[in-house]
């Protein structure tokens, strides 16, 4: 009985509180032209247009508005304890929803239903007590903490960069796209190399694999650089037709991964890195090609290299992502392992498919060695 008494009195005081900060003008409802996300829009217009003022004020009203809006949704949700028959309905929220249709509160109902629809009712666990704890989590801005931060660092404050990509990465559970996450762990992991801080650098490259199936699996790690260890120069061939791996969040990570463990001498290390990496960004080729060559399959990693090379957007793709050092730093690694046949044959294969002319040229030189 005691504990029943002390919630009530604990419901009725929140009441109480948010009633009086709804009628004091501290909790508004955001208008529509101001939501958070048209903002946060504005303001990665303002960035890509080079205007860096006005982007980093747009983002901060972004973050400001976003806890508007929490706090009225809040204080929506929170003021329906009040009616008896919302009381009775208990936690459910498909139990709660059609008692708000059937007594006409309609903003709640669509308050509720907007969440659902945006998050899935998985994300609550058809909770209404959860779907009350994620607004109040929710308050907090990671996209607008991203942008905020890549303004500073833009700007040469590294120090408040890195201070507001945490901030952004501490909440990447709250992002609207989940993989925003890697953009921000690429993000914190230049810094790292910027300020020449290699075990953060390392750490932050390897939280990114972290969520790769294929990376944590030891089994299919150890059989990718079992092929090349078997030093055979059919073998490049054949390792390119019997793996794939469709994670291409990784390739960037397992390119820079790969040349710091080549740098610190790592050579397990690098030669898996490479190894995936390399497989990961032929899958991701395969895939280009498939969906612009109507009749195109796979035959062999020479036929593929030729057919992208007639495409200069997947050149360009290869160099920002790093693919085709990471072909050269399989043969690399592979040859300072001493598995030159393998390393040899793969040298050959870069040399003669003219895919970025840097690459083909160094493979060229280690043939004439």
């Amino acid at each position: 009985m005691k504990k029943i008494i002390t919630r009530v009195l604990m419901i009725f005081s929140m009441l109480f509180l948010t009633g009086t900060l709804y009628s004091q003008g501290i909790i508004r409802k955001v208008p529509e032209d101001k939501k958070d996300y048209k903002l946060l829009k504005n303001a990665q217009n303002y960035f890509e247009l080079g205007d860096y003022g006005k982007a980093l004020s747009e983002a901060e009203q972004a973050k400001e508005n976003r806890i508007q809006q929490c706090k009225y949704d809040l204080y929506v949700l929170q003021n329906l304890q009040r009616y008896e028959y919302v009381r009775r309905a208990g936690d459910g929220i498909s139990d709660i929803l059609p008692v708000l249709k059937e007594h006409t509160q309609n903003e709640a109902f669509n308050l509720i239903s907007s969440y659902i629809k945006k998050y899935g009712s998985e994300r609550f666990q058809n909770s209404y007590s959860s779907l009350i704890n994620f607004i109040e989590e929710h308050k907090v801005y990671p996209e607008a903490d991203f942008l905020i931060g890549k303004v500073y660092r833009l700007e040469g404050e590294t120090g408040l960069a890195e201070k507001y990509y945490l901030q952004a990465y501490k909440a990447e559970n709250l992002l609207d796209v989940n993989d925003v996450k890697y953009e921000i762990l690429y993000e914190l992991a230049d810094l790292c190399a910027y300020s020449g801080d290699k075990t953060e650098y390392e750490k932050y490259l390897l939280l990114i694999l972290k969520d790769s199936r294929f990376y944590v699996d030891e089994a299919f790690m150890n059989s990718i650089s079992r092929m090349i260890k078997q030093n055979k120069a059919e073998n490049v061939e054949k390792f390119f037709i019997m793996y794939r791996c469709d994670e291409y969040f990784t390739i960037r990570a397992l390119n820079l991964l790969t040349t710091y463990y080549i740098e610190t001498s790592d050579n397990e290390k690098a030669l898996k890195c490479a190894a995936l990496g390399s497989i990961t960004a032929l899958t991701r080729m395969e895939e280009i090609l498939k969906d612009r060559m109507h009749l195109y399959k796979y035959s062999s990693f020479v036929d593929l290299l030729k057919k992208c090379s007639k495409y200069p957007d997947i050149g360009r793709w290869g160099n920002t992502n790093g693919v085709w050092e990471l072909f050269y730093n399989l043969g690399e690694i592979a040859n300072t392992m001493t598995f030159t046949e393998f390393s040899n044959s793969l040298f050959k294969i870069l040399a003669e498919n003219p895919i970025e002319p840097y690459y083909q040229n160094m493979a060229k030189k280690k043939i004439n060695l």
